[in-house]
């Protein structure tokens, strides 16, 4: 079931919503952040790459907060 995209992800559940989109398209454990990782732009941007790559999309270059949710909701479009 396609999963919705996300209306708005406050700056602490960032991780959170990370993880939650990395369940839904199925990714390996490798590619989920902890739940302590930082919810920092490096960080997110780390890991929203990696399901990128993962999908064979392109990498992004940066990531600032008001890009977070729409880089986000990308990958939700990927969801089955």
């Amino acid at each position: 079931m396609p999963m919705a995209p996300f209306q708005h992800i406050d700056y602490g559940n960032r991780i959170s919503a990370i993880r939650q989109v990395a369940i839904a398209l199925t990714q390996p454990t490798f590619n989920i952040p902890s739940q302590s990782a930082s919810p920092d732009d490096l960080t997110c941007l780390f890991w929203i790459n990696r399901m990128r790559a993962s999908l064979t999309l392109g990498r992004l270059p940066s990531l600032d907060y008001t890009g977070f949710q729409a880089a986000l909701n990308i990958l939700v479009a990927e969801v089955p």
